[in-house]
């Protein structure tokens, strides 16, 4: 009896990693807010960011524009995100760059996206080598098995987007 929208859906699946135990558990703390459950929605209550947000934040990447980085960053961490998930989303986004590069976009990208993310992302990866992409992957990981033990638990993102 949950109201809820595709967009909401794909997006509860990506963030549970597959678990349904963990899906469940985020539908749950979502649907006790008492309204359907939205895209918008699940990503405040869960201080997911958004996919015009990471676009926006890889452009940057690919332009090699390091202060708008770290300034888009920055502002997702004031507005509530959870620096773990910025990072697995940016990773995500990364990856499914690599995908399309190199000819999956369809069979592994283009069922977990609307047509206009997916058709933004083709785009954007126009903008990319694979050579540009691996590297910022690594990084990315290395900056996620940082957060484990740093002091500044936002300092490893900061770094790995200079």
């Amino acid at each position: 009896k949950i109201d809820i929208d595709e967009e909401a859906l794909k997006l509860l699946v990506k963030i549970a990693e597959g678990s349904f135990r963990d899906g469940i558990k985020l539908l749950d703390q979502t649907a006790s807010l008492g309204e359907k459950i939205t895209q918008d929605l699940l990503q405040k209550s869960l201080k997911s960011t958004n996919f015009e947000v990471l676009f926006e934040l890889v452009q940057t990447f690919g332009k090699k524009d390091a202060p708008l980085a770290l300034s888009l960053v920055l502002k997702q961490m004031k507005l509530g995100a959870d620096i773990k998930q910025l990072t697995l989303s940016l990773m995500d986004m990364l990856r499914n760059l690599v995908f399309i590069k190199n000819g999956l976009g369809e069979s592994m990208v283009k069922e977990s996206l609307l047509e206009e993310d997916y058709q933004s992302l083709t785009k954007l990866s126009e903008n990319f080598e694979n050579q540009d992409l691996v590297p910022v992957l690594d990084i990315l990981q290395k900056a996620l098995e940082n957060m484990k033990t740093a002091s500044i638990p936002s300092l490893p993102l900061e770094v790995a987007v200079i």
